[in-house]
């Protein structure tokens, strides 16, 4: 027969203070340090329809933070920009430095890289028969404010074009202002996403 254990504070043998709370709407509050990984928080949102979209009050704690994008494309077919949040709003300052490539099975070998106010991918991926899935990685370094990242992407093309033999990668470090809180995706020319969503997850 199952039972239930009904508590709203766990503390353990010879400790002074609390290592879980709970309150009165079952939220838990974690006192106390826990080795390992395991996810803060994690969030959604829709692209469709708007230029720019925020993932925003992602835990500014976690060692690692998870960009995910799924099917997004655009109306016009422009490249597409990534920036990370601190302290409530976007990072535009000249902190990303990156470098981005991309080869065909067999093809030519194309990069592009540099010191800017944004990251992304190589610029020659924009046009209308491309959509999108993305992973991005942010790894927090140390107790300072730099944050490594690594992502790729996979285009599976739309209207008849085929684009799945790219392998597509960035890689770099943020040198950020704040501790990342959020990110944003927008386009480049200022036109609509036509669909996709976004979603970031936070480990600590």
């Amino acid at each position: 027969m199952a039972s239930i254990l009904k508590v709203d504070k766990i503390r353990g043998t010879g400790q002074d203070s609390d290592s879980f709370s709970l309150d009165g709407s079952g939220n838990i509050t974690i006192n106390k340090t826990i080795s390992g990984s395991f996810i803060k928080s994690s969030a959604t949102n829709s692209l469709n329809g708007v230029a720019s979209a925020s993932i925003t009050g992602l835990s500014t704690t976690a060692k690692k933070l998870t960009l995910l994008i799924h099917d997004m494309s655009t109306s016009t077919g422009t490249p597409v920009r990534y920036r990370v949040r601190g302290n409530g709003a976007d990072v535009t300052s000249t902190v990303y430095q990156f470098n981005s490539w991309y080869q065909s099975h067999g093809g030519t070998y194309n990069s592009q890289g540099g010191e800017i106010d944004h990251l992304r991918f190589h610029s020659d991926w924009a046009g209308a028969a491309n959509t999108y899935n993305v992973i991005i990685n942010f790894y927090k370094v140390g107790s300072g404010l730099f944050y490594n990242f690594d992502g790729t992407f996979f285009n599976r093309g739309t209207g008849g074009a085929n684009y799945t033999d790219y392998h597509t990668r960035n890689n770099g470090r943020i040198l950020a202002t704040h501790l990342i809180d959020g990110f944003t995706v927008f386009t480049v020319d200022g036109n609509n996403f036509d669909q996709g969503t976004m979603t970031a997850i936070a480990e600590e």
